[in-house]
């Protein structure tokens, strides 16, 4: 499935306008918000800059628009982002490369902030499969084989129309390496003439340890809430992540859904 620049733009904010959290999380100090992805399945490196007071508290954030963001390659290559919508810049000539390594440069109302990332090669999807529970009741699986002598890191992002589920899908091979990996999405929802798409990101630890964070918060199992961890300097909230992607999609027809 293709998505325009500015829809991934959207979903980019991983949970800047679908995670809705009520409690307060280190609101004394307005602090700047980084979210910055490689992604192989984009053309750029897009990296997103906003400030508010709590990492959640969305009436506070605010746009940076005269941001300067650099980006290098470990091969030297250095690309002066553009800014192409409200607080948000992308590289003109660096595309997401698998197993480079990337350095980040942001300086924005004085303050330097700098992160590091690297792009992991991409796991496929193996298969993508239904069954009933709980009744007549359907969830998808999605099945995929771990690469074997690597320490890996996964997400899935799962989407219903183009519309992704708020719910946070994480994987980590500790205990599973190079065996099959199998998930069950029994929270979403679906019909008829929907159109799944999965999206396997493979994804460095660092940016693992952020979604885990901030899955615990969004879960509400953390008795001492916090902001999500992140691998940006100078206290800066949010992460700098190089995502491997691999996408499946599915239409949902009335044979998927009639099947036992």
């Amino acid at each position: 499935m293709k998505y325009s620049l500015n829809f991934f733009l959207i979903l980019l904010a991983f949970s800047s306008c679908e995670e809705v959290i009520t409690i307060d999380l280190n609101e004394a100090e307005r602090k700047h918000v980084i979210e910055a992805e490689a992604r192989t399945n984009y053309d750029s490196i897009v990296v997103r800059i906003s400030k508010s007071a709590g990492f959640y508290n969305q009436a506070e954030f605010e746009k940076m628009n005269n941001a300067q963001v650099v980006i290098t390659s470990k091969l030297g290559e250095i690309d002066t982002l553009i800014r192409v919508d409200e607080g948000v810049y992308a590289t003109k000539n660096l595309k997401p490369t698998i197993d480079e390594i990337y350095d980040l440069e942001v300086v924005v109302e004085g303050k330097t902030y700098t992160a590091q990332t690297s792009i992991p090669e991409p796991v496929e999807i193996d298969s993508i499969w239904f069954e009933s529970v709980f009744g007549d009741n359907k969830i998808a699986n999605l099945n995929f084989f771990d690469r074997a002598n690597d320490e890996n890191f996964y997400r899935v992002n799962l989407y219903v129309n183009g519309e992704r589920n708020k719910s946070i899908f994480l994987w980590m091979d500790r205990g599973l390496d190079g065996t099959n990996i199998v998930n069950g999405f029994y929270r979403v929802e679906f019909e008829v003439g929907d159109t799944l798409t999965f999206e396997l990101l493979t994804i460095d630890e660092t940016t693992f340890e952020f979604y885990k964070t901030l899955e615990t918060i969004v879960s509400g199992d953390s008795s001492n809430p916090a902001n999500p961890s992140s691998n940006i300097s100078n206290k800066a909230m949010g992460y700098f992540g190089g995502l491997g992607v691999d996408e499946k999609e599915v239409i949902v027809t009335e044979e998927i859904m009639s099947a036992k």
